[in-house]
């Protein structure tokens, strides 16, 4: 009883899996030969020419969602990781911002370049 549940389980996962997959290289598809043309066409196309090749690779990824889903991830993790902006250092970040000031003023100066003035929000 335990196996067949643990088989179902793993087969339901495994076609929602494909279906997803499936759903994302037709969108994907579509979208991309959709130039100009009515969806319609563009589906007309998917069928001819990729349907065969992107049931086979759901199938596939369907089937080895056990290693698949968990690489995925796991990129997904790392991506975030590394691609996350440094969170602003209170005291180096205020420095750098007064240096990056006292350049500008500086050149500004060099160039004979005078601030503009920020209009009165008073003066109508």
């Amino acid at each position: 009883m335990l196996v067949a549940t643990a088989l179902i389980i793993y087969a339901s996962v495994a076609l929602w899996t494909a279906r997803c997959v499936f759903a994302r290289q037709r969108a994907v598809f579509v979208a991309r030969r959709a130039e100009g043309r009515p969806d319609a066409a563009a589906e007309g196309l998917f069928r001819r020419q990729e349907r065969d090749q992107a049931k086979a690779i759901a199938l596939l990824v369907g089937a080895s969602w056990p290693v698949s889903a968990p690489l995925l991830l796991a990129r997904r993790l790392i991506t975030m990781a590394v691609l996350r902006p440094a969170p602003p250092t209170g005291k180096s970040g205020g420095a750098a911002e007064r240096q990056r000031q006292r350049q500008i003023r500086q050149l500004e100066q060099e160039l004979g370049l005078s601030r503009v003035a920020e209009p009165d929000p008073l003066a109508g």
